[in-house]
C-alpha cells in the first residue's frame, strides 16, 4: 500500500495519488500473492491459479482499495495513515487467502 505523504488538501492530488496507488500496487501485489502461496504450496505450474484468478483479485482489490486509499488521504490524519493502512492490510490479506481457497474450473483440463 502506498502511504505517500499528502501535505496539500488539493484534491486533484489527492485522487491522482489514490489513482497511482491502486493501479500500480494492486495488479503486483496480486500476483506475487497467488505466486507465492502457490509456489508455497509445492504446486508445479505457479502461475496456472493467478491466470485462472487474476482478473476477480484485480477487480477485488480496485474495488476494495480505491475508496480505502481516497478516505486514507482525505480524511485519516498523517500520523495515523500507516495504521489506518495496515487494518486494511490484513482485511485484503484474510479476503486473499478466501480467494486462494475457492476452487475455480480449471480450463487447462
Amino acid at each position: 500500500m502506498c502511504t505517500v505523504s499528502v501535505v496539500t488538501v488539493n484534491c486533484t492530488v489527492r485522487v491522482t495519488v489514490t489513482v497511482v496507488c491502486s493501479s500500480l500496487y494492486c495488479p503486483k501485489n496480486c500476483q506475487t500473492f497467488d505466486a507465492a502461496t502457490s509456489a508455497l504450496e509445492g504446486q508445479t505450474d505457479i502461475f496456472r491459479e493467478m491466470r485462472q484468478k487474476f482478473l476477480l483479485t484485480y477487480t477485488l482489490a480496485i474495488c476494495y482499495w480505491t475508496p480505502l486509499q481516497a478516505v486514507n488521504f482525505a480524511v485519516v490524519p498523517p500520523a495515523n495513515r500507516v495504521v489506518f493502512v495496515a487494518v486494511c492490510t490484513f482485511i485484503e490479506v484474510n479476503g486473499l487467502c478466501l480467494l486462494k481457497r475457492w476452487k475455480v474450473k480449471d480450463e487447462d483440463a
